[in-house]
């Protein structure tokens, strides 16, 4: 594709001073001459290089621990996971809760636990602590 320089050939115009002599002289003003640019076109040729690089496409090296056997070992793996997680989820639901734990360490083991849920389930407890509960919402009012 031919290559177009563009040359301008445009002088500067000088401009024309206006004396204030008078009043009635009138001002004339020159518009500048406005010439057309040369265009220049070369006739160089554009040449593509000669050399063709040819590409293939190669299979991805598998660098596996166990390279035949790949899928079969995730899916071993996966299994065992899987079984390992619900034991975990039956030890832990089956076990017993760590609160319950710690209030029998403050009665003082499971015997004392055992006086203590009677006290808790009696009616005689349980119309103490809402006579208690009513004289203090009394008193706040």
């Amino acid at each position: 594709m031919p290559v177009k320089k563009k040359v301008s050939t445009k002088k500067s115009i000088a401009k024309k001073t206006v004396a204030k002599a008078s009043a009635t002289k009138a001002i004339s003003i020159k518009k500048p001459i406005v010439k057309k640019a040369i265009t220049k076109t070369s006739t160089k040729k554009v040449v593509k290089p000669s050399v063709t690089v040819e590409t293939k496409k190669t299979n991805p090296v598998h660098t596996c621990c166990c390279s035949t056997n790949c899928e079969k070992f995730t899916k071993i793996i996966v299994c065992i996971l899987v079984i390992l997680n619900l034991l975990f989820a039956l030890f832990f639901f089956f076990r017993k809760d760590p609160a319950l734990k710690l209030e029998e360490l403050k009665v003082g083991w499971a015997d004392n636990m055992k006086k203590v849920e009677q006290l808790y389930n009696s009616n005689l407890y349980k119309d103490q602590q809402t006579s208690a509960i009513d004289q203090y919402l009394a008193w706040q009012q």
